[in-house]
C-alpha cells in the first residue's frame, strides 16, 4: 500500500476539520436542548438532577464482588514465616503427604510506632581566664522541633490529603500520643515548605512557559471564605504545574502561555483572546460531553444512536490526525 502524499494528507486534515466543526455545532445544538449538568459542562456534580436508574444485573454483582485480587508483597518484604501441613486426612485420618503445591497467604501488619527522639546535652562552659560563660550551638536543621522525615509527613497530609491545621494535630496525636503539635509550628511547616519549593517551582513554570510543546489548560474554581478561587493547571511534555489565582478570565489564562503557541483546553475556558497560533478542543472533554448527553433521560434513542456515531467519528478521527502528523 502507498503511503499517500504531504498534499493528499494535508487535503484530508482540512476535509477532518470541517468535519470536526459540524459535530461541535450538533453538540452545542444537543446540549442546549437538554441543558447542562456535571457531565457536559464545568458545572459541579451537587447542581446535577438526580435520576433513579437501576442497575443492572451485572453492576449489582461488580458492586457486591469487586472481584480485586490483592497481590502478594516480594519474598524480601516478608518479616516472618510459618509453615503449615496437615498431619492426618480429615475425612479417613489417614497420614497426609506433601503434594508439592503451595497456597501463599501473607498478613500485612504495622509495626509499634514509636517515636525516634534525639536529645542534645548542651553544656554550659565558663572561661576560666576572661570569665565567659558560652553553651554550644544548635545548626539551623537541628533547631526544628521536628525531623525532616515527620516535617514531610505533615505536609503530606496538609497538602496531598488535603487535611485542616486542626486535622493534622490530632492525627500525630493519635499516631504518636506524646507528641503535641501547636498551631504556629504547623504554620511554621508549610511556610518552610513553600520556601523550599518556590525555586523549583518558578523553574518548572518557566520550562513550560518556554516549552515548544503544546500547553494542555485545564481550570476550576470554588469559593473560600466568601472570596473565589481559581487553580490553573497547564502542562507542557511531561511538566505539569499550576497557579492558584482570584480570576479565570482571558489574561489569567494566557498569562503562562506565550506568544504563538499551541493550546489544548475544554470548551468553557475564556480562550478567544489568546494569541494562540492553534487552538485544539481536549478529545477526552468532548467524548465525556456525547457520553454525558447520551446518559441524559431525555434524549431519545435516535439521538442516542447518533451520538455514538459521533462518539466513533471523533475517536477515529484522533487516530487519522495523529496518523498524518509528518
Amino acid at each position: 500500500m502507498n503511503k499517500p502524499t504531504y498534499e493528499e494528507l494535508e487535503a484530508r486534515i482540512v476535509y477532518l476539520e470541517k468535519v470536526v466543526q459540524r459535530l461541535l455545532a450538533k453538540i452545542a445544538e444537543l446540549e442546549a436542548k437538554i441543558g447542562k449538568n456535571s457531565k457536559n459542562s464545568s458545572a459541579p456534580p451537587s447542581k446535577d438532577r438526580k435520576v433513579n436508574l437501576p442497575l443492572s444485573p451485572k453492576q449489582r454483582t461488580e458492586a457486591k464482588h469487586p472481584g480485586v485480587q490483592r497481590q502478594l508483597l516480594p519474598e524480601s518484604m516478608v518479616t516472618s514465616k510459618e509453615t503449615r501441613v496437615l498431619d492426618n486426612c480429615p475425612r479417613c485420618n489417614a497420614v497426609m503427604r506433601p503434594t508439592g503445591t503451595v497456597v501463599k497467604w501473607q498478613q500485612i501488619e504495622l509495626p509499634p510506632i514509636q517515636p525516634l527522639v534525639h536529645q542534645w546535652d548542651l553544656c554550659e562552659c565558663a572561661c576560666p581566664r576572661c570569665g565567659v560563660v558560652k553553651t554550644p550551638v544548635l545548626k539551623p536543621e537541628e533547631s526544628l522541633a521536628l525531623g525532616p522525615r515527620l516535617e514531610a509527613f505533615v505536609g503530606l497530609l496538609l497538602a496531598r490529603f488535603r487535611h485542616s491545621h486542626l486535622l493534622v494535630r490530632e492525627f500525630i496525636t493519635v499516631l504518636l500520643p506524646a507528641v503535641r503539635l501547636s498551631q504556629g509550628l504547623i504554620s511554621k511547616i508549610k511556610k518552610r515548605a513553600s520556601v523550599a519549593l518556590e525555586a523549583p517551582y518558578l523553574e518548572l513554570w518557566t520550562g513550560i512557559t518556554n516549552s515548544p510543546e503544546p500547553k494542555h489548560i485545564e481550570a476550576t474554581g470554588w469559593w473560600h471564605k466568601g472570596v473565589n478561587e481559581h487553580a490553573i493547571v497547564v502542562r507542557a511534555g511531561h511538566c505539569v504545574a499550576f497557579s492558584l489565582k482570584r480570576h479565570q478570565n482571558t489574561e489569567v489564562i494566557g498569562s503562562p502561555l506565550g506568544k504563538d503557541c499551541a493550546i489544548v483546553t475544554d470548551r468553557g475556558l475564556p480562550t478567544n483572546a489568546v494569541q494562540a497560533k492553534t487552538h485544539q478542543y481536549c478529545l477526552a472533554h468532548l467524548l465525556r460531553n456525547i457520553q454525558g448527553i447520551a446518559e441524559h433521560p431525555q434524549t431519545s434513542l435516535e439521538e442516542t444512536e447518533y451520538l455514538g456515531k459521533l462518539y466513533d467519528n471523533l475517536q477515529a478521527l484522533f487516530h487519522e490526525k495523529k496518523s498524518a502528523e509528518p
